[in-house]
């Protein structure tokens, strides 16, 4: 498989600036840090499980098309959801590994809801990242907790229990499923999940739930304090 690098150069070559593909992946360079928080913290899949039990580390990525909406109307490409925000963040202490840290994320979740125009009572659907260490679901909860502060209950979903915690490819993944998740109009199950040790304001659901969703959002963070969340929209022609 092309790497997302290689995958830019040819399409620039084939003329379409207007877009280009996009998807982290990782690589074993990070395991030694990684291993070494998981000793120290204690671990557990799924995310936000009341008593986890082990760490599933995985590899793999998500491959996700970003183009001008007008160009891939004119091409009449097929379209899934726009993107219409993203924020980014960092918290200078997440350079402690062996302390949970979610880098900020509320504010880069906040910088995404503000530049797309939105409420975060807007939002229907939160992508969580879901390390499954417990110490940073639950500094992931609490990001989450200030950014919905104003609402109730908002549905969410964990990749997780289903594919494990891929780390810097994490992200791409859970792009493609929240961007499917509008697409379809359904709120996916957070596999092997049973009771929350933390959820807050989050809605987990074990089985698939149809539901009106107009704004999803997803984020990120990695180990070392930094933070991203996009803010997609579904997308009706």
């Amino acid at each position: 498989m092309d790497s997302p690098r290689r995958c830019r150069r040819r399409y620039r070559r084939r003329g379409r600036e207007q877009g280009q593909p996009n998807g982290p992946a990782e690589a074993d360079a990070a395991e030694a840090c990684v291993h070494q928080r998981q000793r120290r913290a204690g671990v557990g899949v799924p995310a936000f499980r009341r008593r986890a039990r082990r760490h599933g580390h995985r590899r793999g990525r998500g491959l996700l098309v970003l183009e001008e909406l007008q160009h891939a109307r004119s091409r009449g490409a097929r379209i899934y959801a726009e993107l219409v925000g993203f924020g980014a963040a960092c918290d200078p202490q997440g350079f402690d590994v062996t302390k949970p840290n979610a880098g900020s994320l509320d504010r880069a979740a906040n910088k995404a809801i503000d530049e797309a125009g939105i409420q975060a009572s807007d939002v229907s659907l939160v992508v969580t990242h879901g390390t499954g260490v417990p110490g940073e679901d639950l500094c992931e909860v609490r990001a989450w907790e200030e950014v919905f502060a104003r609402c109730d209950r908002v549905s969410a979903m964990a990749l997780t229990g289903a594919i494990g915690s891929l780390f810097a490819g994490a992200g791409g993944v859970e792009t493609a499923a929240t961007v499917m998740a509008l697409h379809t109009q359904t709120v996916p199950p957070t596999v092997n999940f049973k009771t929350a040790a933390h959820a807050g304001r989050l809605s987990f659901c074990r089985k698939p739930e149809h539901a009106e969703l107009e704004y999803a959002i997803t984020s990120a963070f990695s180990v070392g304090g930094q933070s991203a969340a996009c803010v997609l929209k579904r997308y009706q022609a």
